[in-house]
């Protein structure tokens, strides 16, 4: 059974693949991108340069088309101790999820979140702030998780190392040299 309890101080924070794409695939969507058929239909600003298009394209299916990490799922099932959220509220709000219900502070790593060259390139064109959308876009459905330091995701899961689980109960995100208290930006059901 994974929870979102078994964080403790000293642990990594893993995710288990890029953030912040959904968000992007949903203001496609707001400027008239559509999957017609299976086929993604852009606006025709984002159908060139290839690499925009691309990175448009995979938004949107991301934003449509979500896929469970069920295999990271089971292999973190297999772990003895595993903290673990899908990140469908936005990484922020998630990540102090995730803490909250641990007892547990944590410092998130702003300059590791996994950004793509594409994906930087696509939220400039749609004058969105890259981290902004990757902290607090929502929807996304890749794993963050809290395992002890010796434990390694296998490289073929496309996990990063986004931070570490720290005692007290603040929420940090830390740029360069710089670390302040994370806002918990995403969405709230209530």
């Amino acid at each position: 059974l994974l929870t979102r309890t078994a964080a403790r101080p000293g642990d990594r924070l893993w995710l288990g693949g890029s953030v912040g794409e959904s968000v992007v695939g949903r203001n496609l969507i707001d400027r008239g991108a559509r999957l017609d058929s299976r086929h993604i239909v852009l606006p025709r600003r984002f159908r060139r340069p290839e690499g925009v298009r691309r990175a448009a394209a995979r938004a949107l299916r991301r934003h449509l088309q979500p896929r469970a990490q069920l295999e990271l799922g089971q292999w973190l099932g297999r772990r003895s101790r595993a903290a673990v959220i899908d990140v469908s509220d936005g990484l922020a709000l998630d990540l102090t999820r995730l803490c909250e219900a641990s007892g547990v502070g944590a410092t998130l790593d702003a300059d590791a979140l996994p950004l793509a060259r594409s994906f930087l390139r696509l939220t400039g064109r749609l004058d969105l702030e890259p981290q902004a959308c990757a902290l607090g876009g929502g929807e996304d459905y890749v794993l963050l998780f809290a395992v002890p330091p010796t434990v390694r995701p296998p490289a073929s899961m496309g996990c990063t190392a986004i931070g570490h689980v720290e005692s007290g109960n603040r929420v940090l995100v830390q740029r360069g040299e710089r670390r302040t208290p994370l806002e918990p930006l995403g969405w709230s059901h209530l």
